[in-house]
């Protein structure tokens, strides 16, 4: 996939100066790397927006400054729980000969046979999945098929999935991706990560937040590369 170009600027303020700059329809952002020095930057939100929409948290950026360009991926987003809205970027730079450590996300597809005739309940567990690859070779999502799941307890681990030439699966081996309950032991296998339920007809079930202790926050994914500089604010 070829890399999705955007040209920042470098940023001088931080802190509270920069609320001026989110007033202004600007986002703060940072980018550090391994061989690359912690460096402040800026850009229009707009652009980010429309950047991510294409690239996701797993694509190749070119990112320009001051006409140089740097490859880099999506590390954090930075997420205002008020308003929703990005807050501020951390930018990680990439060699694309090296490998990287990065959160994938998992989609899951097909019915279970189990929803579909026995009443049983999907549970998935995890939203995402952490892989090392080059960057150029990170999936954008990877895709789970649930159909054959039949009776209670049926699972997918990550095991079980199969395997690819261009990247490597580093999550626990032994952990359970998606796994067939009973409608009346559903609570019993939900976990406190983020887990989607789904009932006979195809439809999420929503649990309660509040009573859960459930982080709702979206952008919990993680980039990372041995020896990666700390960032600035």
């Amino acid at each position: 996939m070829a890399h999705i170009k955007l040209e920042v600027k470098k940023r001088e303020i931080s802190g509270n100066q920069c609320r001026k700059l989110r007033r202004d329809g600007i986002l703060p952002a940072v980018v550090y790397g391994k061989d690359q020095e912690s460096l402040m930057i800026q850009l229009p939100t707009s652009m980010f927006y429309k950047t991510y929409k294409e690239s996701g948290k797993t694509n190749v950026i070119d990112l320009t400054i001051d006409q140089k360009s740097t490859p880099v991926i999506i590390h954090s987003i930075d997420i205002d729980p008020v308003f929703n809205e990005a807050r501020h970027i951390d930018f990680l730079a990439v060699d694309l000969k090296q490998k990287i450590q990065t959160q994938v996300p998992l989609v899951f597809v097909g019915e279970p046979i189990g929803v579909k005739e026995k009443g049983a309940v999907l549970v998935t567990n995890f939203e995402e999945i952490e892989v090392e690859a080059l960057p150029d070779d990170i999936p954008s999502e990877i895709e789970i098929n649930v159909e054959s799941l039949e009776d209670i307890g049926d699972s997918i681990t990550v095991e079980s999935l199969p395997k690819n030439d261009l990247y490597e699966i580093v999550s626990d081996m032994a952990s359970t991706i998606a796994v067939l309950v009973a409608q009346s032991t559903e609570e019993d296998f939900a976990s406190d990560e983020g887990e989607t339920l789904v009932d006979e007809n195809g439809e999420e079930i929503v649990r309660d937040t509040e009573e859960s202790g459930e982080n709702t926050n979206p952008e919990g994914g993680k980039s990372t590369e041995t020896g990666s500089k700390e960032k600035t604010e």
